[in-house]
């Protein structure tokens, strides 16, 4: 991990990590992040981790997480309803869902 301070405003940073070396799980490659409040997912991207990398061989289960886009965080109202409608499809597929929404607390207000 390389870590990087990011000027917000006028003495005050961010923190930003990013990889210094290969990503391991190629479902990763496409996973973005950013610093400033800008949202970098366009689309839902799943991720599969398999438990035998985390836990060992004798682990043989898997979770599929996916990163999806926030409503009003991509280019058009058009992308929002397409991605809309791929995340309930990708819900009604699955067997079993936990959902984690991370949200800023100082934009919370905002939209």
């Amino acid at each position: 991990m390389k870590e990087t301070r990011v000027e917000i405003c006028p003495g005050k940073f961010l923190k930003h990590i990013t990889t210094d070396g290969p990503i391991i799980n190629s479902g990763l490659i496409d996973v973005k992040s950013s610093p400033l409040s800008k949202s970098e997912t366009r689309f839902l991207i799943p991720v599969t981790i398999s438990f035998k990398d985390i836990f060992g061989s004798y682990e043989t289960n898997e979770i599929i997480l996916c990163d999806a886009p926030g409503f009003g965080d991509t280019e058009s109202p058009e992308m929002d309803i397409s991605n809309c409608v791929g995340v309930i499809r990708a819900l009604k597929s699955c067997k079993s869902i936990s959902i984690l929404a991370l949200s800023s607390y100082r934009s919370f207000n905002i939209r």
